[in-house]
Formats: C-alpha cells, sequence, structure tokens
C-alpha cells in the first residue's frame, strides 16, 4: 500500500527540516551557486568583471579567492597582476560629463 501525496509531502518537509538548521553555510553556498552559473550564462559576452568586483565588495570575498592568483598558464607563464578593474583611457578626457573614476578598488 502506498501512502497518499499530502503524507508523502510532510515527511519531506518535517525530514529537510530537521537537516536543515544552519543557514549561514546555505546562504555562502547558495550565493557561490548563483555566481558560478551567472559566469557561465555570460562566458565571453564581456560582463563578468562588474560580477567578480561585487563579489568582493558587497559580499566579503577576499580578492585572491575571486580573481585568478599565480602564473598564467600561456606566454612564458607570466604572474597574474593586482588589479580588479579597467583604467579609464585617454579616448574619455573629450567627454565633458568625465570627471575620473572616484574609487579604483573593487
Amino acid at each position: 500500500m502506498q501512502p497518499d501525496a499530502t503524507y508523502a509531502l510532510r515527511t519531506f518537509s518535517t525530514t529537510t527540516t530537521n537537516i536543515v538548521t544552519d543557514h549561514t553555510g546555505l546562504v555562502a553556498a547558495a550565493i557561490d551557486l548563483y555566481f558560478r552559473e551567472t559566469a557561465f550564462w555570460q562566458f565571453s559576452r564581456g560582463t563578468r568583471l562588474g560580477n567578480l568586483r561585487r563579489l568582493i565588495r558587497q559580499y566579503g570575498r577576499t580578492q585572491d579567492r575571486v580573481f585568478p592568483t599565480g602564473t598564467f598558464f600561456k606566454n612564458g607563464n607570466p604572474p597574474y597582476g593586482t588589479d580588479v578593474n579597467f583604467p579609464v583611457t585617454s579616448d574619455e578626457n573629450p567627454n565633458p560629463k568625465f570627471h575620473g573614476c572616484i574609487d579604483r578598488n573593487a
């Protein structure tokens, strides 16, 4: 004899409620999953830098956990740099509304 759907759902919800008691790990895992999936969706579109900086600035990740470190795998293995954003080029100088960057940090 099979239990009805209401009984199965009630049993499942009480079981999962008992298992999940610490939400801090779940929030960090959910943030990691969100940004990982976003990275796959935005691959090669040039919009990932903002998400990487947001992980540092708003979610408290450290720069070495977000950006690559060590040596690059091509071109004679130069080391990765420490910049977390692109510098503004001199092409913006003629723009009268551009007054420079406020913050070059993440």
